[in-house]
């Protein structure tokens, strides 16, 4: 069986091909289709003589992946133990673990699957057993938790289409996203913005009821949650089940039967709630998710975004609780970045990590367990756990421009009620929880009926200054 690629699927196939010698890294927003992509290539390959290898970076994905390329027509066989009957096929799906300790299997083409993790000591010693193979990389977040780039693995990045305009196309829906409102009082001023350090701390613990704020925005909706540890996930679990919601817990250290009974209840509807402890957070497909609950702060830009586009897939409407505050550091999914081989986008992660002992797999230094294999760390380098029913609520997080526009509309209203601009003021903050700062909306849209500037001074300034709209008129120094 085939499907028909669309067009920044066909755009993508024809830019890897041009620079396949390059170590090109495909970069698509998740739930784009990069197995469709990847097949494809595949396909293409084959034909040749070509044999192929599909790496990915949990052993419980190589099903997955194997699932998802044969419903786009490719025959694979499977590097994981009780298939080893099927080494003989043209294409192999391998979790790196399992290559890592199994017999080389000689590959021309290696795609990397989740390929920000590539960098890992573990991938880097099996990708020199391929150094005269071509080598692609498919991801939606090129760079590492710790913000360490890829361009000691891949040459080039290529992005056919950026996450905005596969919403704009429906291909993806937009979340509705809601976040704690932010009390900016205090908080300096670097290079004309918010202290970033600062604005991060501010909003760090988690707010809000996680069980309250889901029934008044979210009930009945397939929903993963994303917890800060295997003690947090199962006391979310443990709160969600004593108010009657489904619900059930998936980390690395359970058995993999386990697992794959937890995932299999989610996609069938007999479980309304997943909680995990970062398992769910990359390489995870359910496109009948429509909630994400985000339990857990992170300063990585890759696991915010990946997180989210759990939830992405049509038809929608799609949710996120956001009670960690991440969304005012990283920003909405949709916003444009600029990503780079060399690392650090123009608003860089910077969360801790740590390197697993016994798998070698990098990840978050927040987790109580590797992710990958389930190894636990060290009692005195886990983190406390920071429980489930919290103060303060959620608002709806929108976009610089979405508060532009509701507040250009404050504005005209009152210019219109001849009323003072604080009146607009007051009422943005009271939604947003912090004043607006769009002085050219104001002198745009803002006629003063009672227009009386006078000077004031600011300590070496002297300002001509009209207490009604706060424009200012004449600056003296």
């Amino acid at each position: 069986m085939t499907h028909q690629l669309r067009d920044y699927q066909v755009r993508a196939v024809e830019m890897l091909r041009e620079r396949h010698r390059d170590r090109p890294c495909l970069v698509v927003g998740t739930g784009a289709g990069k197995t469709t992509i990847a097949s494809e290539v595949i396909r293409a390959h084959t034909e040749r003589g070509g044999r192929c290898l599909f790496l990915v970076h949990r052993r419980e994905l190589v099903d997955q992946a194997h699932e998802r390329l044969a419903q786009h027509g490719v025959r694979a066989g499977r590097i994981i133990a009780g298939h080893d009957e099927e080494r003989s096929l043209a294409v192999q799906v391998a979790s790196i673990q399992s290559l890592a300790r199994r017999k080389h299997w000689p590959a021309s083409l290696v795609i990397v699957d989740e390929a920000h993790h590539a960098v890992a000591t573990q991938y880097r010693d099996v990708l020199d057993r391929y150094k005269d193979s071509i080598l692609i990389g498919c991801t939606a977040t090129p760079l590492r938790l710790d913000g360490k780039g890829l361009g000691d693995v891949f040459g080039c990045l290529v992005e056919p289409v950026t996450t905005a305009t596969l919403v704009e196309q429906g291909f993806l829906v937009a979340p509705r996203v809601f976040a704690p409102p932010v009390d900016l009082k205090g908080i300096h001023m670097r290079a004309g913005d918010y202290s970033l350090p600062e604005l991060v701390e501010r909003v760090s613990p988690l707010v809000g009821s996680i069980t309250e704020t889901w029934f008044e925005r979210a009930n009945g909706m397939r929903t993963v949650a994303f917890a800060c540890s295997i003690d947090h996930s199962r006391q979310i679990v443990a709160a969600f089940q004593a108010r009657g919601v489904s619900a059930a817990h998936l980390d690395g250290t359970m058995p993999r039967e386990e697992r794959a009974r937890v995932i299999a209840a989610l996609r069938s509807g007999e479980v309304t709630l997943m909680s995990s402890c970062s398992i769910v957070s990359e390489g995870f497909d359910l496109p009948a998710l429509q909630c994400a609950i985000q339990a857990r702060p992170t300063k990585s830009l890759a696991m915010h975004r990946q997180q989210i586009g759990r939830i992405m897939r049509p038809p929608g409407p799609v949710v996120v609780l956001d009670h960690a505050g991440n969304h005012h550091e990283h920003g909405l999914v949709t916003d444009p970045i600029e990503w780079s081989l060399e690392g650090k986008p123009k608003k860089p992660p910077a969360s801790p990590t740590r390197q697993c002992k016994e798998c070698f797999a990098i990840y978050d230094a927040s987790l109580l367990a590797c992710p990958a294999c389930g190894a636990v760390p060290e009692p005195s380098e886990l983190v406390r756990v920071p429980g489930v029913e919290n103060d303060g609520e959620l608002t709806e997080f929108k976009s610089r421009e979405a508060k532009a526009e509701f507040y250009r509309e404050l504005v005209i209203e009152a210019s219109r009620r001849w009323y003072a601009i604080g009146w607009a003021r007051v009422r943005y903050r009271n939604k947003f929880g912090a004043f607006p700062r769009f002085p050219e909306i104001e002198a745009q849209e803002y006629q003063c009926r009672e227009h009386e500037p006078t000077w004031r001074e600011y300590g070496p300034r002297r300002v001509l200054r009209c207490d009604r709209c706060c424009r200012t008129e004449t600056v003296d120094v």
